[in-house]
């Protein structure tokens, strides 16, 4: 297996050189041009015979190519036999091109904005196939290509690559329109939504902020970028469901029961990581969690097959019997009407 530190630089000048019909290459000046390559690009480093040889075995291997090693005296002449062969110009093998296909396939299911990039790239490389076989999508995703927020998700990307701060007019549900200046630091997507989280001035919790209700243009802010302390990728998401953080909330033990038909279903679709069965108890489960809405909104989306025991703060069941007693009343209001 070849270094692969400058290992494409390498294989490119040997290309080069055993291509180049008008010279002579020696093994010794076949590694000088190597190293020479290596130091224009780099500055620094080289490789020694024993990795020039392994390069040119790696090519023999993974690209076919053709190489020739002829004695010159004390010295090995080294050059293709095919003076029109290139690695540029390889050919695809059918296992090459199969994982391609199924590359392609897969490029496919991201439509819409902001995938337009994705879906030029896989028509594009489909395009280029010999036999202009359509390649058919085998994998589906679930997606909501319509939502209006999306045109704003590039825009916001980019700042938060190049740290710079934004601002842009926000419609909460039932609350008047804010404008907010924030420096963006991640995206996530829960529940068919993009979500943009980062620093707003003046706030003592992280904010997260849904690109469908953006209203008009995003414009950058000439406020200084503030830096996260946060890791988004590791831990941040970890203790809650979906996408929201209070500022004062507490990681609680909550304890469901389960109906037995519905078992095997909650198992294969548990609300959170950390949903586990309670030892001795067939059809309780506990799980450790922060509460938030989107808590309330999945336990409340399974009711009917399942109860709540115990919630160590009270939060969670005060906010189901809210839900459920607003559910009642307008139930019994489309009962009065009909």
């Amino acid at each position: 297996m070849p270094d692969n530190k400058h290992a494409l630089l390498r294989y490119e000048t040997i290309d080069r050189c055993l291509g180049n019909t008008r010279k002579v290459y020696h093994a010794q000046e076949l590694l000088e041009a190597c190293n020479d390559a290596i130091y224009e690009c780099f500055g620094e480093g080289g490789i020694q015979r024993r990795q020039l040889y392994d390069d040119l075995n790696y090519l023999e291997d993974h690209y076919n190519a053709p190489i020739l090693r002829e004695r010159d005296g004390q010295r090995i002449i080294i050059r293709y036999s095919d003076p029109n062969f290139s690695i540029r110009n390889r050919t695809l093998s059918q296992n090459e091109l199969a994982k391609l296909k199924d590359a392609i396939s897969f490029l496919s299911q991201f439509a819409g904005e902001p995938f337009e990039w994705i879906q030029d790239i896989a028509e594009k490389l489909s395009s280029e196939f010999q036999d202009n076989e359509n390649i058919k999508s085998i994998v589906s995703f679930q997606q909501n290509q319509n939502v209006l927020g999306m045109k704003y998700f590039l825009q916001i990307l980019n700042a938060i690559s190049a740290k710079k701060p934004i601002e842009f007019r926000y419609k909460p549900y039932n609350l008047d329109e804010l404008v907010i200046t924030m420096s963006p630091h991640f995206l996530k997507q829960y529940n068919h939504r993009w979500y943009v989280f980062g620093y707003v001035e003046n706030l003592n919790y992280i904010p997260n902020y849904a690109l469908d209700r953006i209203k008009g243009k995003i414009k950058l802010s000439k406020q200084p970028f503030v830096e996260s302390g946060i890791d988004y990728q590791e831990g941040f998401f970890d203790d809650i469901v979906g996408v929201t953080h209070y500022k004062d909330g507490v990681l609680e033990k909550i304890v469901l029961q389960v109906d037995d038909d519905y078992i095997g279903y909650f198992e294969s679709n548990p609300i959170h990581d950390t949903l586990k069965p309670v030892t001795g108890k067939p059809g309780y489960y506990s799980m450790k969690v922060i509460f938030n809405k989107e808590l309330a909104t999945a336990i409340f989306s399974h009711l009917d097959k399942i109860r709540l025991v115990s919630d160590e703060t009270g939060l969670l069941r005060a906010e189901l019997n809210r839900r459920l007693k607003t559910a009642v009343e307008k139930m019994e209001a489309s009962n009065a009407d009909s």
